[in-house]
């Protein structure tokens, strides 16, 4: 699970970087090069991040300033930001496009989670929406 869960950390801060974003130097160092060469070193270390990185709580740490740099980057960004052009592994895209990503692969991996939780039998973190919808059927039955 925190393989999973420090991927999807790691790659927002990659697809950051992708926005104008400058990656965390004390976890990527100082980044030089070109857009590539950036993003190569970032999943080189990435990839070691997803591999060491299994602790609970650096796992949660790691996620939750994923997700709050995603989210004060993007309130902070303006209509001007999210049209400027930019390459998007070696397509010319948009930066609204690279935040659709970050979305999508966030998403992605949020049902491979669910998918995991149920393969090992257990529910996932939340109230069944079955179970609810249930009952208030029943209701509407008996009244």
């Amino acid at each position: 699970m925190s393989e999973v869960l420090v991927h999807i950390a790691t790659g927002n801060l990659l697809l950051l970087d992708l926005t104008g974003v400058h990656p965390a130097t004390e976890l990527y160092g100082q980044q030089e090069g070109s857009l590539a060469e950036r993003i190569f070193a970032m999943i080189a270390v990435n990839e070691r991040l997803e591999k060491s990185l299994t602790e609970k709580a650096e796992t949660i740490a790691i996620l939750k300033r994923s997700f709050e740099t995603v989210r004060e980057t993007f309130i902070r960004a303006s209509d001007q930001d999210v049209e400027r052009l930019g390459e998007f592994f070696g397509e010319q895209t948009t930066v609204r496009r690279v935040w659709l990503r970050v979305l999508t692969h966030t998403h992605e991996h949020m049902g491979q989670l669910i998918a995991y939780t149920r393969a090992m039998g257990r529910p996932a973190p939340w109230p069944d929406w079955r179970e609810s919808s249930k009952k208030i059927l029943e209701q509407g039955r008996t009244n």
